[in-house]
C-alpha cells in the first residue's frame, strides 16, 4: 500500500515536470536570432536571418518580448559566418540613428531591463552582454520589467584581424513589461 502511494506520487510529480518542460511559455521566453555575414568586394555586414516578432516576422532581427515574459536573447553566427568572423560587441541606441552619443542617452527602462551599467546609458554599449562560443554567440538577459523599445547593433571582426563590421540593419527590441528580475 505504501509502495503504491509512493509510485503514484512519483508518477504525478514526473507528469507535472514533463508538462512544465514542454510548456510553450517556458520555451517562448528565450529568443534566438540567426546571423550570417554577407558582402561584396571588401564591404561586409552582419545580416539577420530571422525574426522573433509575431507581427513583424519579415523584419530580420526584430524581437518582441511579451508582457510578463523574461529571458535570454541570443544571436548566433551560422557556420559560414563563424568560420571567418567572431562577434565582438553589442550596442543599443535610443533612436537607431545616434550610436554612442551621450547627447542621446538610453532611456532608464533599457538600463533596468538589460541590467546595464550606469555608463552604458550614455555609450549604448551593453556591458551585461556576453560573447560566448569563441565569438559565435552574443547573449543578454532581458528582465522585461518595464515597457521599453530600443534599437540595437551587433559587431564582429575577422578572425584573421581587420576592421570591425556591424549589422546591416537596425532592428528593434520591443519589451512589453510585466516581467521580473
Amino acid at each position: 500500500m505504501i509502495g503504491d502511494t509512493r509510485s503514484s506520487v512519483c508518477l504525478a510529480l514526473l507528469m507535472a515536470l514533463l508538462a512544465a518542460l514542454s510548456s510553450p511559455s517556458l520555451s517562448a521566453q528565450d529568443k534566438l536570432i540567426d546571423l550570417t555575414v554577407v558582402g561584396s568586394g571588401s564591404d561586409f555586414k552582419i545580416q539577420f536571418l530571422n525574426s522573433a516578432c509575431m507581427d513583424n516576422a519579415q523584419q530580420g532581427g526584430c524581437i518582441e518580448v511579451q508582457k510578463g515574459e523574461s529571458g535570454t536573447l541570443t544571436w548566433e553566427l551560422d557556420s559560414m559566418g563563424e568560420t571567418y568572423w567572431m562577434l565582438t560587441r553589442f550596442q543599443f541606441s535610443a533612436d537607431g540613428v545616434n550610436w554612442g552619443d551621450s547627447n542621446f542617452p538610453l532611456p532608464a527602462c533599457n538600463v533596468k531591463n538589460f541590467n546595464l551599467e550606469a555608463r552604458d546609458q550614455f555609450t549604448g554599449n551593453a556591458a551585461s552582454a556576453m560573447i560566448t562560443g569563441n565569438g559565435r554567440k552574443v547573449m543578454i538577459s532581458n528582465s522585461n520589467e518595464e515597457e521599453c523599445q530600443t534599437h540595437y547593433r551587433i559587431y564582429a571582426m575577422p578572425k584573421a584581424g581587420g576592421m570591425e563590421i556591424h549589422s546591416d540593419s537596425v532592428p528593434m527590441i520591443s519589451s512589453q513589461g510585466g516581467g521580473s528580475r
